[in-house]
């Protein structure tokens, strides 16, 4: 997906094709495809793309990373993962990533945030800030 690769250097024309992408699949522009399936394809890659690419989140081993390349046009962006036994709760802004888990037995989990970086226990928040961060 072309927004995938534009996510990183250029945000503003990833925001762009991603609305296109989303635009031509809700219009079923090819006639039909989205009664085939084709649909679901379609709407788990943009699914994808806000998830993973603009939120840069990646679980790598022990830690639950995130290097965010979210575009301006995106205000504010909420989702939660299950990671390790924990539900974590995301909020993105533009100045900030608050990450709270929900309570319960799991093991603490270690969330970075470009080059920040907490243990995050069961029932706690953290905020991270993106303000120094570029």
């Amino acid at each position: 997906m072309t927004a995938w690769v534009l996510a990183r250097y250029n945000p503003a024309e990833a925001w762009q094709c991603l609305q296109r992408a989303l635009q031509s699949d809700i219009a079923d522009v090819q006639g039909g495809t989205t009664a085939e399936g084709i649909h679901l394809g379609a709407m788990a890659g943009t699914v994808d793309l806000v998830l993973r690419c603009l939120t840069g989140m990646r679980a790598r081993g022990q830690v639950l990373r995130f290097d965010p390349a979210i575009p301006p046009e995106i205000k504010q962006l909420q989702f939660s993962v299950h990671y390790r036994g924990h539900r974590v709760e995301l909020a993105f802004s533009e100045d900030r990533i608050e990450v709270s888990s929900r309570p319960g037995p799991a093991a603490p989990i270690t969330v970075l945030v470009r080059d920040d970086t907490v243990d995050l226990h069961p029932g706690e928040r953290h905020t991270f800030s993106l303000d120094h961060q570029s």
